[in-house]
């Protein structure tokens, strides 16, 4: 597998039996912004596949590529972190084959960080420690949130 940026699709024409060469099978992954962050900036990307390609795999790229990235998406067993959900369209990979869950030809990965409330003293404070010790802003992450929804058309509940 190869990880590149997408390429526009303008002109693009799928394979057929008449001279025309195939497509190659591409998994699209959008990364959350703070993950963006540590991939270059980059919040869509797009991982060559081949036949019977899974979660895992795509996983195993994108931490081959930018192991910031993939630190903060599994533990150092492999195992997904528990504040960490990938999406396979809509889909939670905890809720389908986990890692094993395949993907195919189009087939969209998300990947975002878990968000979630706390006590009286979390709700005043701005920022929650995180793995690395590195610190996160709190209202920063909830706007990327929802600005990363408004731009992926992601409902609010899904």
């Amino acid at each position: 597998m190869a990880l590149r940026r997408p390429a526009p699709p303008a002109g693009h024409v799928r394979a057929g039996l008449h001279g025309l060469t195939a497509a190659p099978v591409t998994v699209r992954v959008r990364l959350a912004p703070l993950l963006a962050e540590l991939a270059d900036g980059d919040a869509r990307l797009e991982v060559g596949a081949g036949p019977g390609t899974t979660v895992g795999a795509v996983l195993d790229e994108l931490a081959a590529r930018f192991p910031a990235v993939g630190r903060r998406v599994r533990d150092e067993q492999g195992a997904v972190r528990r504040h960490v959900n990938v999406f396979v369209g809509m889909d939670n990979i905890r809720d389908l084959d986990g890692q094993d869950t395949p993907v195919g030809d189009g087939t969209e990965v998300s990947i975002l960080p878990a968000i979630s409330g706390g006590g009286a003293d979390a709700a005043r404070s701005t920022s929650i420690s995180a793995p690395y010790g590195a610190e996160i802003d709190v209202q920063r992450c909830f706007v990327s949130v929802r600005a990363w929804r408004t731009r992926s058309g992601t409902p609010r509940g899904g």
